[in-house]
């Protein structure tokens, strides 16, 4: 009778340590979702701010350009009248 009661712990230990098991890699699957998807958020916002700043900076050279533009097209209307 011992050794019944002795065996069933043993394979009731084994049991839980197998769902326990389960439930590590479950969580530790959660968890690297969770981690990707907030990585990939952040990517997200890295590339949107970058792509902001490039706007940003092409809107700045086209606006320069344009003022350089219309200064050297001035002084050449006031070379032409002298």
């Amino acid at each position: 009778m011992i050794k019944f009661i002795d065996h069933w712990q043993t394979l009731i230990a084994g049991i839980l340590a197998v769902i326990a098991g389960f439930g590590t890699i479950r969580a530790t699957i959660r968890s690297a979702r969770i981690q990707t998807r907030a990585i990939a958020e952040a990517t997200r916002q890295d590339i949107d701010a970058t792509q902001r700043i490039a706007r940003d900076t092409i809107d700045a050279m086209r606006t320069t350009t344009k003022e350089q533009v219309e200064a050297i097209t001035r002084q050449n209307d006031l070379l032409k009248a002298t």
